[in-house]
């Protein structure tokens, strides 16, 4: 691999691991910034404009593929693989 920074490539790379990621955590990270925005949009709408919403109130959690987090497994496989179930 040569240098990732002449590269002309839409993947996202890895500089210390030098691996690419998967599309699903390019997404995320391209449009974070746009996600963020629209949120503090909203919160500052609904809370402090028209007080629909308490200002106590809790902000959910953004679930986006990052890229120190695996990709998800299936979780049904796994229970039945520790459980010893095999389907025929």
């Amino acid at each position: 691999m040569g240098n990732p920074f002449l590269e002309d490539s839409n993947d996202l790379l890895v500089l210390d691991t030098k691996e690419i990621k998967d599309k699903a955590v390019t997404t995320a990270v391209r449009k974070a910034e746009t996600l963020g925005q629209e949120q503090y949009n909203q919160f500052i709408e609904e809370r402090l404009v028209l007080c629909t919403t308490p200002l106590t109130d809790v902000i959910t959690k953004n679930r986006l593929s990052l890229l120190s987090t695996p990709p998800p497994q299936k979780v049904a496989f796994k229970r039945k693989a520790a459980a010893g179930i095999t389907e025929e």
